[in-house]
């Protein structure tokens, strides 16, 4: 009996359309995303990525699969948001810049980094804290519409 609870809860899971963050606010979950479990080689992967900056942590939130691409979800500590953008594009490994635009809280970068296509979006959260997203994948075109759109600003609602 408790397999089968614990069954139904892991389908119910998977089948979310949100995540909530601890401010109230939520990031919608689209059709052909999958919120995963954070297992070791994604955590692997998100810190060879994402949180392999020198005297910066930006433990991982949320992993978020697509057939296409993949979300990451990281929760910089203890950084400004200004700051944290200047580690990000200064950081050797993402030399690579192909473009950035920033405005009022919010920095977007577009760069390439171990043969993967990245945007990143870094954002404010009500209660001030700083918020990274990023969408990766191997084909350049798929992150055009996270960058061009904005889709993380917009997926982001209360």
């Amino acid at each position: 009996m408790l397999l089968i609870v614990a069954i139904s809860a892991l389908q119910c899971d998977n089948g979310q359309d949100h995540i909530d963050f601890y401010t109230g606010q939520k990031f919608k979950i689209n059709n052909g995303e999958k919120v995963t479990e954070n297992k070791s080689q994604i955590i692997s992967q998100y810190n060879i990525c994402f949180n392999s900056y020198k005297n910066l942590q930006i433990p991982l939130l949320k992993f978020i699969k697509h057939n296409d691409y993949e979300i990451f979800i990281g929760i910089p500590v203890s950084i400004a948001i200004t700051d944290l953008f200047q580690r990000i594009s200064e950081e050797p490994g993402n030399r690579n810049l192909i473009f950035d635009k920033q405005d009022n809280n919010s920095y977007l970068m577009k760069y390439e980094k171990e043969n993967h296509y990245i945007v990143t979006y870094l954002s404010v959260l009500k209660d001030n804290s700083v918020i990274c997203f990023s969408v990766m994948a191997d084909d350049p075109k798929l992150t055009d519409d996270f960058f061009t759109e904005n889709i993380f600003k917009n997926r982001v609602y209360e």
